[in-house]
């Protein structure tokens, strides 16, 4: 474990899947809906395939016994000592930059305290980048994606978005999808970004 930023704690595994090129197809082969909320883009649901359940299972059994001994999570006062559930699901950024709601305009938080992103693209698709909230008052004006310092929040740091990388953090640390130029070319429908999520709830 190691710090992406001034009490930002992460954990960053490379080489996750065996086959990633393997679990990239099949995700993209997965129905997407339009997603809601903070998401820019479309989500598909964990098809439930024998290697996905082990690797959601290993990473949920991981978090429990090396990461929750060493980071003091709290709910109604109570110091959390296990997850007993892993949701997780698969996203296309696809959201054009005039297109986004204003809320996908700023950073945000995660309403889990956990969350796990694997980052499934070869190709450069950027990674997470974190901030710190230096304004209240102050809200985002930007035409598209936030991607550095302004309008109230301070970049402190990032996770690169390397393919088959698995990035654990924090999800109450304000955080935003790093999304170039790409998003406005083809790319965006024949290469698009695409990431699985892992939501640790109770």
């Amino acid at each position: 474990m190691a710090p992406i930023a001034p009490g930002v704690p992460a954990i960053i595994i490379d080489n996750f899947y065996q086959n990633p090129e393997a679990i990239r197809e099949a995700a993209l082969d997965q129905s997407f809906s339009p997603a809601t909320a903070m998401y820019p883009g479309r989500l598909a649901t964990f098809t439930g395939q024998p290697s996905l359940v082990r690797a959601v299972d290993w990473v949920k059994n991981f978090v429990n016994q090396q990461l929750l001994p060493r980071i003091p999570l709290t709910r109604d006062g109570q110091r959390v000592t296990r997850f007993e559930t892993l949701q997780t699901d698969f996203g296309i950024v696809d959201t054009l930059p005039q297109d986004l709601a204003p809320a996908q305009r700023a950073p945000h938080v995660d309403p889990a305290p956990i969350f796990g992103i694997v980052y499934l693209n070869e190709e450069d698709r950027g990674g997470t980048a974190f901030f710190r909230k230096t304004d209240a008052e102050r809200q985002p004006q930007r035409e598209g994606y936030f991607a550095d310092t302004d309008a109230g929040f301070e970049k402190v740091g990032r996770i690169d978005g390397v393919f088959n990388r698995l990035a654990i953090y924090p999800g109450f640390i304000w955080h935003t999808a790093e999304v170039g130029d790409w998003i406005t070319s083809d790319a965006r429908i024949r290469s698009p970004r695409l990431t699985q999520r892992l939501v640790f709830v109770d």
